[in-house]
């Protein structure tokens, strides 16, 4: 089975085909995207992007293709379970701008939660132990090309 970015480009290569479409891909930093397609810059967003209240403000959604989950990511030897119990105190990454940020702020806010511009910058900060935990779409761990430090090892729920 494809990971998400490769079932993301089939997906995108299928609507085209299947339309007669001269299509581009282009690739817009995850905070960018909705005002680029306000903006006229694209014409579409086929990504992993939770519907939401607020979203539906702005912009129409077509019916889900795949469901994203979400995972709490941490040092193996680190002893949290994927509770807001257990996240009180801890520093816990979100990246801007995605329903994990919304989550966090809301449910987990005894966390020290920190924000960040892209998923990249707080896995780094994850493997430096500069933070505890990382919120994110399991997505951003299966992406082709990422690869995790050798040691320690992380542990997904």
């Amino acid at each position: 089975m494809p990971k998400a970015n490769e079932l993301v480009i089939e997906v995108i290569k299928a609507v085209c085909a299947a339309g007669e479409l001269d299509c581009v891909i282009t690739s817009v930093a995850w905070g960018g995207v909705i005002p680029s397609l306000t903006g006229k810059q694209i014409d579409v967003i086929m990504t992993s992007m939770s519907i939401t209240e607020e979203r539906l403000k702005t912009i129409d959604f077509s019916d889900a293709y795949y469901n994203t989950p979400t995972v709490v990511v941490a040092d193996k030897p680190f002893d949290i379970a994927p509770t807001p119990e257990s996240l009180n105190g801890e520093t816990l990454a979100v990246q801007a701008s995605t329903v994990h940020q919304a989550y966090a702020q809301q449910y987990l806010a005894d966390a020290g939660i920190r924000v960040y511009q892209t998923q990249d910058e707080a896995n780094q900060d994850l493997f430096a132990g500069r933070i505890d935990a990382t919120l994110s779409s399991q997505y951003a761990w299966d992406a082709p090309g990422f690869r995790p430090p050798p040691a320690p090892r992380r542990r997904l729920w």
